[in-house]
Protein backbone atom coordinates (compact mmCIF):
# COMPACT_ATOMS: atom_id res chain seq x y z
CA UNK A 1 0.00 0.00 0.00
CA UNK A 2 2.36 2.71 0.63
CA UNK A 3 4.15 1.96 -2.75
CA UNK A 4 0.92 2.77 -3.84
CA UNK A 5 0.98 6.09 -2.50
CA UNK A 6 3.62 6.71 -2.91
CA UNK A 7 2.94 6.96 -6.37
CA UNK A 8 -0.25 8.36 -6.51
CA UNK A 9 1.72 11.54 -4.56
CA UNK A 10 4.55 11.72 -6.72
CA UNK A 11 4.87 14.43 -9.36
CA UNK A 12 6.04 11.85 -11.84
CA UNK A 13 2.72 10.35 -13.67
CA UNK A 14 0.98 8.33 -14.98
CA UNK A 15 1.38 6.25 -11.69
CA UNK A 16 0.66 2.83 -13.59
CA UNK A 17 1.18 2.27 -17.37
CA UNK A 18 -0.85 -1.09 -17.55
CA UNK A 19 -3.72 0.50 -18.08
CA UNK A 20 -1.92 3.83 -18.15
CA UNK A 21 -3.22 5.58 -14.66
CA UNK A 22 -3.25 9.15 -13.54
CA UNK A 23 -3.63 10.39 -10.49
CA UNK A 24 -6.72 12.84 -10.13
CA UNK A 25 -4.62 14.93 -6.42
CA UNK A 26 -1.56 15.42 -8.45
CA UNK A 27 -3.26 16.39 -11.63
CA UNK A 28 -5.28 19.18 -9.63
CA UNK A 29 -1.71 20.03 -7.63
CA UNK A 30 0.09 20.54 -10.99
CA UNK A 31 -2.79 22.72 -11.87
CA UNK A 32 -3.26 24.55 -8.54
CA UNK A 33 1.10 25.62 -9.60
CA UNK A 34 -0.06 26.39 -12.73
CA UNK A 35 -2.12 28.67 -12.14
CA UNK A 36 -0.41 30.30 -9.22
CA UNK A 37 3.06 30.30 -10.95
CA UNK A 38 4.88 27.89 -9.21
CA UNK A 39 7.27 25.01 -10.34
CA UNK A 40 4.80 22.07 -11.31
CA UNK A 41 7.25 19.45 -10.12
CA UNK A 42 8.51 21.22 -6.68
CA UNK A 43 5.63 23.79 -6.08
CA UNK A 44 8.74 26.45 -5.28
CA UNK A 45 8.33 29.87 -6.35
CA UNK A 46 9.19 30.27 -10.41
CA UNK A 47 13.24 31.00 -11.19
CA UNK A 48 14.04 32.34 -14.65
CA UNK A 49 15.22 28.41 -15.29
CA UNK A 50 11.26 27.89 -15.14
CA UNK A 51 11.04 29.13 -19.06
CA UNK A 52 7.74 26.73 -19.72
CA UNK A 53 5.59 27.69 -16.71
CA UNK A 54 6.99 31.46 -17.96
CA UNK A 55 5.99 31.50 -20.83
CA UNK A 56 1.94 30.17 -20.32
CA UNK A 57 1.84 32.68 -17.58
CA UNK A 58 2.90 35.26 -19.67
CA UNK A 59 0.26 33.93 -22.58
CA UNK A 60 -2.51 34.69 -19.20
CA UNK A 61 -1.83 38.07 -19.38
CA UNK A 62 -1.94 38.70 -22.43
CA UNK A 63 -5.44 36.87 -22.72
CA UNK A 64 -6.91 38.76 -19.76
CA UNK A 65 -5.99 36.23 -17.31
CA UNK A 66 -3.75 37.77 -15.25
CA UNK A 67 -5.55 36.55 -12.12
CA UNK A 68 -5.48 32.66 -12.91
CA UNK A 69 -4.62 32.32 -9.08
CA UNK A 70 -8.10 32.84 -8.27
CA UNK A 71 -8.33 29.38 -10.12
CA UNK A 72 -5.56 28.16 -8.66
CA UNK A 73 -6.55 28.92 -4.91
CA UNK A 74 -9.75 26.88 -5.62
CA UNK A 75 -7.49 24.14 -6.43
CA UNK A 76 -5.25 24.02 -3.68
CA UNK A 77 -8.04 24.18 -1.11
CA UNK A 78 -9.56 20.84 -3.37
CA UNK A 79 -6.05 19.05 -2.59
CA UNK A 80 -6.65 19.54 0.93
CA UNK A 81 -10.03 18.30 0.66
CA UNK A 82 -8.99 15.25 -1.78
CA UNK A 83 -6.05 14.48 1.51
CA UNK A 84 -8.69 14.68 4.04
CA UNK A 85 -10.80 12.17 2.37
CA UNK A 86 -7.91 9.49 1.04
CA UNK A 87 -6.37 9.78 4.88
CA UNK A 88 -7.00 8.95 8.40
CA UNK A 89 -10.69 8.27 7.12
CA UNK A 90 -12.82 9.81 10.24
CA UNK A 91 -16.61 7.97 11.32
CA UNK A 92 -17.97 11.17 12.02
CA UNK A 93 -19.03 14.06 9.07
CA UNK A 94 -15.84 16.11 10.07
CA UNK A 95 -15.19 18.56 7.03
CA UNK A 96 -12.37 16.84 5.12
CA UNK A 97 -10.36 20.34 4.76
CA UNK A 98 -10.46 21.23 8.55
CA UNK A 99 -9.61 17.79 9.10
CA UNK A 100 -5.89 17.79 7.59
CA UNK A 101 -5.62 21.71 8.57
CA UNK A 102 -6.59 20.97 12.32
CA UNK A 103 -3.50 18.17 11.76
CA UNK A 104 -0.83 20.12 9.81
CA UNK A 105 -1.58 24.18 9.88
CA UNK A 106 0.10 24.85 13.45
CA UNK A 107 -2.48 27.40 14.64
CA UNK A 108 -3.57 28.64 18.52
CA UNK A 109 -6.77 30.21 16.41
CA UNK A 110 -9.26 27.39 14.98
CA UNK A 111 -10.90 29.83 13.21
CA UNK A 112 -8.32 30.51 10.97
CA UNK A 113 -8.66 26.95 9.71
CA UNK A 114 -12.65 27.14 9.56
CA UNK A 115 -12.28 30.42 7.32
CA UNK A 116 -10.13 28.50 4.88
CA UNK A 117 -13.05 26.25 4.76
CA UNK A 118 -15.53 29.28 4.37
CA UNK A 119 -12.94 30.33 1.31
CA UNK A 120 -13.29 26.56 -0.11
CA UNK A 121 -17.16 27.37 0.00
CA UNK A 122 -17.51 30.73 -1.39
CA UNK A 123 -15.37 29.80 -4.64
CA UNK A 124 -16.84 26.57 -5.03
CA UNK A 125 -20.55 26.89 -4.77
CA UNK A 126 -20.84 30.46 -5.62
CA UNK A 127 -17.71 31.42 -7.82
CA UNK A 128 -16.91 34.28 -5.59
CA UNK A 129 -15.66 35.83 -2.53
CA UNK A 130 -18.46 35.61 -0.72
CA UNK A 131 -19.57 32.68 1.98
CA UNK A 132 -23.08 33.86 2.98
CA UNK A 133 -23.51 31.36 6.06
CA UNK A 134 -26.04 32.01 8.66
CA UNK A 135 -23.14 31.42 11.38
CA UNK A 136 -20.12 32.54 9.93
CA UNK A 137 -20.46 34.75 6.63
CA UNK A 138 -17.29 36.05 5.35
CA UNK A 139 -16.62 38.43 2.43
CA UNK A 140 -12.73 37.24 1.44
CA UNK A 141 -10.32 39.46 -0.09
CA UNK A 142 -7.32 37.98 -1.75
CA UNK A 143 -4.22 39.53 -1.03
CA UNK A 144 -0.59 39.70 -2.98
CA UNK A 145 0.49 41.67 -0.18
CA UNK A 146 3.58 40.09 2.08
CA UNK A 147 2.91 39.48 5.59
CA UNK A 148 3.63 36.88 8.43
CA UNK A 149 -0.02 35.94 8.28
CA UNK A 150 -2.35 33.61 6.05
CA UNK A 151 -5.57 34.63 7.35
CA UNK A 152 -6.96 37.97 9.05
CA UNK A 153 -9.83 38.04 10.31
CA UNK A 154 -11.92 40.82 10.19
CA UNK A 155 -11.97 43.58 12.58
CA UNK A 156 -15.92 43.65 12.87
CA UNK A 157 -18.16 40.37 11.60
CA UNK A 158 -19.76 40.99 8.42
CA UNK A 159 -23.68 40.94 8.84
CA UNK A 160 -24.28 39.45 5.73
CA UNK A 161 -25.52 43.17 4.24
CA UNK A 162 -24.12 43.75 0.74
CA UNK A 163 -24.27 47.39 0.95
CA UNK A 164 -22.05 47.45 3.95
CA UNK A 165 -18.69 48.41 2.22
CA UNK A 166 -16.44 48.65 5.45
CA UNK A 167 -12.96 47.25 5.41
CA UNK A 168 -13.29 46.42 8.42
CA UNK A 169 -15.36 43.30 7.85
CA UNK A 170 -12.83 42.12 5.49
CA UNK A 171 -11.69 38.43 5.39
CA UNK A 172 -7.99 39.00 4.28
CA UNK A 173 -5.90 35.75 2.54
CA UNK A 174 -2.55 36.32 2.02
CA UNK A 175 -2.03 34.22 -0.93
CA UNK A 176 1.46 33.75 -1.16
CA UNK A 177 1.40 32.43 2.42
CA UNK A 178 -1.48 30.47 2.05
CA UNK A 179 0.19 28.27 -0.93
CA UNK A 180 3.32 27.86 1.24
CA UNK A 181 0.97 26.39 3.66
CA UNK A 182 -0.95 24.06 1.46
CA UNK A 183 2.60 22.73 -0.12
CA UNK A 184 3.97 22.35 3.08
CA UNK A 185 1.08 20.52 4.23
CA UNK A 186 1.23 18.61 1.03
CA UNK A 187 5.08 17.41 1.51
CA UNK A 188 3.79 16.60 5.22
CA UNK A 189 1.00 14.50 4.55
CA UNK A 190 3.23 12.69 1.68
CA UNK A 191 6.03 11.76 3.70
CA UNK A 192 3.55 10.20 6.85
CA UNK A 193 1.77 8.55 4.52
CA UNK A 194 4.69 6.57 2.68
CA UNK A 195 6.06 6.17 6.54
CA UNK A 196 2.91 4.51 7.46
CA UNK A 197 1.94 7.37 9.64
CA UNK A 198 -0.88 7.65 8.27
CA UNK A 199 -4.36 5.20 7.77
CA UNK A 200 -5.55 5.75 4.45
CA UNK A 201 -9.29 4.19 2.50
CA UNK A 202 -8.87 0.94 0.74
CA UNK A 203 -6.71 0.94 -2.87
CA UNK A 204 -9.51 0.05 -4.79
CA UNK A 205 -11.46 3.22 -3.56
CA UNK A 206 -8.59 5.48 -4.01
CA UNK A 207 -8.21 4.43 -7.65
CA UNK A 208 -12.32 4.61 -8.27
CA UNK A 209 -12.51 7.99 -6.49
CA UNK A 210 -9.10 9.87 -7.08
CA UNK A 211 -7.31 8.37 -10.36
CA UNK A 212 -8.08 8.37 -14.10
CA UNK A 213 -7.04 5.83 -16.70
CA UNK A 214 -5.95 7.36 -19.96
CA UNK A 215 -6.58 6.49 -23.31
Amino acid sequence: MNDFIAKLLDHKQPMEITPERTSVVMINLKTARLLCGRNIETGDKLTDKDKKVLEIREALWKEGLGYSYFSGIMCYLVLLEQLGQIFNPSTTQENAIYKVLKTYNNVANSDENYTLVGLRNALAHNGGLVSKSDNYPKKFVLSLEESNKVVELPQENWDNNYSNKSEDCNTIIYVNNFINLVEDIFRRVKEDAINGSLTSIDEQEIKSRFTVING
